[in-house]
């Protein structure tokens, strides 16, 4: 049972062996590790500004921070609904 839960307000609960859960946080830091390890780029606190296509190719992305170009992998936030699509 998770800490902090409030244990007088607790009706029941079920056990199921074959259920996981992690830990986000510590999952993102070691992907993110990965990622930088085989030579990837993180950026954060970006703004995507815009993309350069070619055909029906991204083959870059305009950011706050200049042109990202190679391979390019957009995951989102809260804030996904503001980038340019």
């Amino acid at each position: 049972m998770r800490t902090g839960l409030a244990k007088d307000r607790i009706a029941g609960a079920i056990h199921c062996p074959t259920y996981e859960t992690g830990d986000p946080a510590k999952f993102t830091r070691a992907l993110a590790e990965k990622i930088v390890a085989r030579g990837g780029m993180l950026l954060t606190d970006t703004t995507i500004d815009g993309f350069e296509i070619a055909g029906q190719d991204v083959v870059g992305i305009r950011t706050s921070r200049g042109l990202v170009c190679d391979r390019t992998v957009r995951s989102s936030s809260r804030h996904a609904a503001a980038a340019p699509r």
